[in-house]
């Protein structure tokens, strides 16, 4: 804070009166006249807030040569005085977020020409389905094209996309064991692969086909060819129960997967001899007597209910057992029979 003092001109004595002027209108002149003692604070600048204060003194009752002292002014400067309130600030718009931006979506193209030059220009191979993943199409975008450009998928290619499995294309009223492919399942598979791709995993998945899909295929009937009793020769086993190695040979020479060999000798309630069950990947037929315990019929030659449940908890089903108890000589006890519906 600074503080600036300034003095009026000397006031002129009495001296002057010899010229005509009286000290009165000499305290006149100057504005220092006794009424007029007092001290006078103005507020103001242009600039920096400041404080005049000016002092006037007086003259008294004798106005002489020397006069009782000039005004004195006062001015005081003010720096910057904090502000009791805040200022209101301007307000600022507010900035909307922005919207996340949905992923670019590739340029359209057909799905053949990912395809290479040496490739089948109708299957999608696995080298072609990795280029179309790569330039951004998803599984979606795969599917739907490839049916609407006619394309069938090659084996690899199918797993990868999860639509190899043949089971999935069995609807509810189709066979609830999804063992067997019918006309319309073939037809939904036929959407993503080809005939011969479709076969091939058919004979690797153990499934068949049912009458009309076999016919669509131009295969032969697969009732025809599955009822394996057919090749169990004169030599085997008489009540046509027991696949011994060289019904296993011919089931093979007529078609059958060595899946479908297993799978319709469950269906049909057949069992393979020890050899046989070897070569076709199977758990041999088991000796029935030896799940008669040492309650049961001391020949055993009887199952009990006891023996039934033993040989169920092996795997076996209803009909091998029965089928298998007929053909090692065996029979059952009522309480036997009665459970297995006989």
């Amino acid at each position: 804070m600074a503080n600036l003092t300034y003095a009026m001109p000397a006031f002129p004595g009495y001296a002057g009166y010899k010229f005509g002027v009286s000290p009165k209108d000499l305290a006149k002149k100057y504005g220092f006249e006794e009424d007029e003692e007092g001290t006078v604070t103005e507020f103001g600048g242009p600039y920096l807030p400041t404080a005049t204060t000016t002092t006037y003194k007086g003259r008294g009752n004798v106005l002489g040569y020397r006069t009782g002292g000039a005004p004195t002014v006062e001015q005081t400067v003010f720096g910057q005085a904090p502000l009791a309130y805040k200022p209101i600030e301007p307000e600022t718009p507010e900035t909307p977020e922005p919207e996340p931006e949905e992923p670019e979506k590739p340029e359209d193209r057909f799905l053949r020409s990912f395809i290479g030059e040496m490739g089948d220009q109708d299957v999608l191979g696995a080298q072609a389905l990795g280029r179309a993943q790569e330039y951004g199409y998803s599984t979606e975008d795969i599917m739907q094209k490839a049916q609407e450009e006619g394309l069938t998928f090659g084996e690899q290619a199918s797993r990868s996309l999860g639509v190899s499995d043949l089971g999935q294309y069995v609807g509810e009223l189709g066979d609830p064991t999804k063992q067997v492919i019918g006309l319309e399942a073939l037809e939904k598979a036929r959407s993503t692969m080809s005939d011969d791709l479709i076969k091939t995993l058919a004979e690797q998945q153990g499934r068949s086909f049912g009458e009309q899909a076999a016919q669509s295929l131009g295969l032969p009937s697969f009732s025809e060819k599955a009822d394996l009793g057919q090749y169990i020769g004169s030599a085997g086993d008489p009540t046509k129960t027991v696949l011994g190695l060289s019904a296993v040979e011919a089931a093979r020479q007529a078609g059958l997967s060595d899946a479908q060999i297993r799978s319709q000798a469950q269906q049909q309630g057949r069992s393979f001899a020890s050899k046989a069950a070897q070569s076709v990947g199977a758990a041999p037929a088991p000796q029935l007597s030896s799940f008669i315990g040492s309650a049961g019929d001391p020949s055993k030659r009887v199952m009990g209910l006891s023996a039934v449940d033993k040989a169920r908890a092996q795997g076996m089903s209803d009909t091998q057992i029965r089928n298998l108890a007929r053909a090692q000589g065996l029979s059952f006890a009522s309480g036997a029979r009665q459970s297995l519906g006989i």
